[in-house]
Formats: structure tokens, sequence, C-alpha cells
């Protein structure tokens, strides 16, 4: 879990191939990130998730911006790949819209989330507060994957009756 944007680009030279889940969400300010031939703009509450194999070409951040880039193996959310292989059929609706903008409540979440992320990393020095920070990147992931499910089944419904008059 990564806070400081200045530490993104010293620790991660680009482009780069990414091999993990990434999530990247903005708070403040905003973000222009590039991966593949794609380059978004992450606006105040507003998330991005990158699967394995993505090529990360810029990670440019606003003067003002604040957020947070969490990076998990995908061998941490064994879990999930079930409910993962769900969405993967509405791969088209992501391709075409990579980010979302949260909530109130939904932003008010993963701030919780990413506070106790903050709050026990450090002190992840034995093997069952690993399994806490595992478990609680796992809780991120799963509530953002709600967050995207959500928004592809309103769009498909939403598709679905425009079909239907």
């Amino acid at each position: 879990m990564i806070e400081d944007s200045d530490k993104v680009n010293e620790k991660f030279m680009f482009p780069r191939k990414t091999h993990t889940l990434i999530l990247v969400a903005c708070t403040k300010g905003s973000l222009d990130l590039g991966y593949d031939m794609t380059t978004v703009k992450l606006l105040p509450r507003s998330i991005l998730v990158l699967l394995p194999g993505h090529l990360v070409r810029k990670f440019t951040p606003s003067d003002d911006f604040e957020g947070v880039l969490i990076s998990a193996a995908i061998s941490n959310f064994t879990n999930m790949l079930p409910l993962m292989s769900r969405i993967l059929v509405c791969m088209y609706y992501y391709k075409d819209n990579p980010i979302i903008k949260l909530d109130k409540s939904e932003f008010e979440t993963l701030v919780l989330f990413t506070n106790l992320l903050k709050h026990k990393l450090p002190k992840s020095d034995n093997h069952f507060d690993s399994l806490v920070v595992a478990k609680l990147c796992e809780g991120v992931f799963c509530e953002t994957l709600n967050n995207y499910s959500k928004r592809i089944q309103g769009s498909i419904n939403t598709q679905c009756s425009r079909a239907d008059t």
C-alpha cells in the first residue's frame, strides 16, 4: 500500500508490466494514469482496478493529489476467483469504463478499509497479523468488485430495457 505518489514513481520504473492486482483510489486532486494504449484521469472518489498483465506507462499526479495504490498478488485472492469469474463476462463494459466514481457511502467504506490497512501493515510481524492484512486486502478488492458489479448490472439492465422499447 502506497500513499505517497512520489514513492510510486521512485519505487516503480515506468513502463512496467503488472504482475499483481492493483487498486488505485483518488481521494483529492487528480491522477493521470497511462496503461497499455489507454490514458485515464482519476478524480476524487474514483477508483481503478488493473488486473495482472497490463503495461503501466505513466503515473502523473496533480500537485494536490491524495490517494492510495494497493498492489496484491493474485494468490492472495483464491477465495475470490469464483466471484471474479462472474463479472468477467462483463469485461467489455469494464474495458470502456475502467474508472468508477464512488458514492459517499462506497467512498467511506473504502476509506475505512484503507485506514485499517494503514494501521495494521506496520504491525504485521507475525503469522496472524499477516492473515489479518491478507483478509483486509481481500475485503478491499471484494468491496471493489461489488462496486463494479453494481454498475455493470445497472448498465446491462439499462441496455436491455432500451432494447425492449
